[in-house]
């Protein structure tokens, strides 16, 4: 929690890239133009990847949102990102990148080696 909201707006769509399970979205392709208070991007999905560019705009789809919006994805509140993420163009890519990313309380503990 402390540490998430203390994130700059890169450090939260790395963490969002590893959290996108791409099994899950191996067959979604869209971008997306992200408007944030701290600088504009363009998040890039494509057989299940999930890359960002700064400073640019070139997207099917258009989210408005400052930083809470954006941790509401990761934390898959889909209240708080209808509340918090204006959406210009096609709505389901966002939801369906929501459906893609992984619980991570499931992975609190995990064994690094195996023997």
């Amino acid at each position: 929690g402390d540490v998430v909201s203390h994130m700059t707006p890169e450090m939260i769509l790395d963490y969002l890239g590893i959290l996108v399970d791409t099994t899950k979205v191996s067959d979604l392709t869209f971008t997306a133009n992200l408007v944030l208070p701290e600088g504009n991007y363009v998040l890039r999905v494509k057989n299940g990847v999930l890359l960002y560019q700064k400073d640019t705009q070139d997207g099917d789809v258009t989210w408005t949102t400052k930083r809470a919006g954006l941790l509401s994805i990761i934390q898959k509140n889909a209240e708080n990102v209808a509340a918090l993420i204006q959406q210009e163009g096609d709505e389901t890519c966002l939801t369906r990148l929501m459906d893609a990313v992984t619980v991570t309380s499931e992975y609190k503990y995990f064994n690094i080696i195996e023997p």
